[in-house]
């Protein structure tokens, strides 16, 4: 019985699994900005992927999960678009939080995020439109996952007390040291993971460690610890090299515009160069012409005056041939 209600549900699985498909080939997805409805949207999505334990553990099956559940909601978004759209919060959340905690824990006051211009942030390489609702509902699901995460999570309060009979002092209750107090919460290993979890290299090595028989449930939550135990510069390190990529991406952008701008220059200097001596040779031709006619004019002119004059002699000629000789006196 049990064998044929397991295949009956695999199956059932299988014919929804392709149903689901072809509803995939099928739908036509939105292009574009995202909207803030469809953002809220896409947080909700992973917020309940995270709280009901739906196909996690395979990046593709988790995405599929996350479009049918916004595409059900009228967000007519793909898998691919909504893992890139939620890498790209991740980045900015992260970038927020680490400026934040860093301001909260400085010597220097420093202005809020929330408080700067669009120029400022840019200035200060920080995104430059994160809205404060979306910051804080990312900022919820990874407290979510912080919390799922167990014994193996994050260092989230004061360091454990030494071993009974280590110290003398085994009635006197730890603090925590103002190196954990100025030092942010350490989000970033959690966030790294949760954001690099669809990488192709990412499953093949997590699919090959599941797939040993040797591997146990005490040598995975070691790693896990182990995994979460790494130093809290990371998110320092990602910043500062995210910064040099902002600098250097803005040196090429900078020299970029020079060449373009001293092409466009030189290209506007050689049309008006070609333009004035086209200008200069129509000139020149109105002049040849305005000479050529008037030297016409005074050739005719002396050929009026030549033929007047011949005329003329050959009348007073033909008058005095007429009268004949004169008398002798």
């Amino acid at each position: 019985m049990d064998t044929k209600g397991s295949g009956a549900h695999r199956e059932g699985e299988e014919t929804g699994n392709s149903n689901a498909g072809a509803m995939t080939v099928a739908r036509e997805y939105r292009r574009g900005n995202w909207t803030l409805p469809e953002t809220m949207l896409l947080i909700e999505a992973k917020k309940r992927v995270h709280e009901e334990r739906h196909p996690a553990d395979l990046g593709l099956a988790r995405w599929r999960w996350v479009e049918d559940y916004c595409w059900r909601a009228g967000c007519r978004r793909s898998q691919n678009q909504c893992n890139d759209r939620w890498d790209n919060l991740m980045r900015d959340y992260k970038k927020v939080r680490a400026y934040e905690h860093a301001g909260a824990g400085g010597e220097a006051p420093r202005p809020s995020y929330w408080e700067m211009a669009r120029a400022e942030r840019k200035a200060r390489y920080l995104p430059s439109n994160l809205l404060r609702e979306i910051y804080e509902a990312m900022g919820e699901i990874v407290e979510r996952r912080m919390g799922f995460s167990g014994p193996g999570g994050p260092f989230l309060g004061a360091p454990p007390p030494p071993p009974m009979g280590s110290t003398g002092l085994v009635g006197v209750p730890m603090q925590a040291s103002p190196l954990a107090q100025v030092q942010p919460r350490p989000l970033d290993q959690e966030e790294t993971r949760g954001s690099s979890e669809s990488s192709p290299e990412r499953k093949r090595l997590r699919l090959s460690l599941d797939g040993q028989p040797g591997s146990s449930t005490p040598a995975s939550a070691a790693g896990h610890n182990d995994r979460h135990q790494e130093p809290q510069g990371d998110d320092r390190e990602i910043s500062s090299d995210d910064a040099e990529e902002h600098e250097e991406l803005s040196g090429a952008i900078g020299q970029c515009a020079a060449i373009l701008s001293g092409a466009l220059e030189s290209r506007e200097a050689a049309e008006e160069r070609r333009h004035r001596e086209v200008m200069a040779v129509e000139e020149r031709r109105s002049v040849a012409r305005q000479a050529r006619r008037e030297a016409g004019e005074q050739c005719m002119a002396g050929l009026a005056a030549a033929v007047g004059q011949l005329a003329g002699s050959m009348l007073a000629l033909a008058a005095k041939h007429e009268e004949g000789p004169a008398a002798p006196k």
